[in-house]
């Protein structure tokens, strides 16, 4: 074994002895050592880096993480059948999916998440994000409906306000009337509100079913 083997295989042996949930700790490590891991062999080197890219998924590196994931994703599939379990290759599926939500890139994280739960429809928290991505998504409709209860409450606001302090004092023979309105537009700004939170969480859940419904 050459001196350079040598101090790689201490190095990977040092890394090894870190503690599992010191994320900061490995990925510092690493960094610090990279260029030692690359005389290790592909099976050593390629543990380091599946470890590696699990802290800084951890310590919400998503971006370094999502760098260099798809080569791993590439690796487990072509070793599978030499040891990695599928479930590893759903776990890197999951934090790439999960990284990108973080990332606020909801249609890249949708599009994985999809397609994780066509390999495993009851893969812990998948349906839990996809129903995020689904939640946070562009609806114009529940834009429009949340700007038109702001609008409701507003001139409900004012209504109100007006009717105590014009129309009471002087022209009181309309003051059930104005005031009537004022209220029914607040109530109708609530009720809008409600309506339209519990509409979009619907929506979204009707997605996830249609995305985990048998084909």
């Amino acid at each position: 074994m050459s001196l350079q083997q040598e101090g790689s295989m201490a190095v990977y042996q040092a890394y090894q002895r870190l503690e599992p949930d010191a994320y900061r700790e490995r990925v510092r490590f690493y960094d610090e050592n990279c260029q030692l891991f690359a005389s290790l062999s592909a099976a050593e080197r390629m543990s380091v880096l599946l470890d590696y890219h699990g802290a800084l998924f951890e310590i919400g590196k998503y971006q370094r993480f999502l760098d260099g994931v798809d080569s791993l994703i590439e690796y487990v599939v072509i070793e599978n059948v030499g040891g990695y379990s599928n479930d590893l290759f759903c776990d890197l599926l999951f934090k790439k999916a999960a990284s990108y939500y973080n990332l606020w890139q909801l249609r890249d994280c949708e599009t994985i998440t999809s397609q994780l739960l066509r390999i495993d429809a009851d893969y812990p928290d998948a349906q839990a994000l996809l129903y995020q991505c689904r939640l946070r998504c562009d609806r114009r409709w529940y834009q429009v409906t949340k700007a038109v209860s702001v609008l409701t409450f507003f001139f409900g606001a004012v209504g109100l306000l007006m009717s105590s302090l014009v129309v009471e004092p002087f022209y009181p023979a309309y003051y059930s009337w104005a005031h009537g309105l004022s209220v029914g537009m607040l109530v109708g700004c609530v009720v809008l509100l409600v309506g339209n939170e519990l509409t979009i969480k619907l929506a979204a859940l009707l997605d996830v079913r249609r995305h985990i419904a048998p084909k």
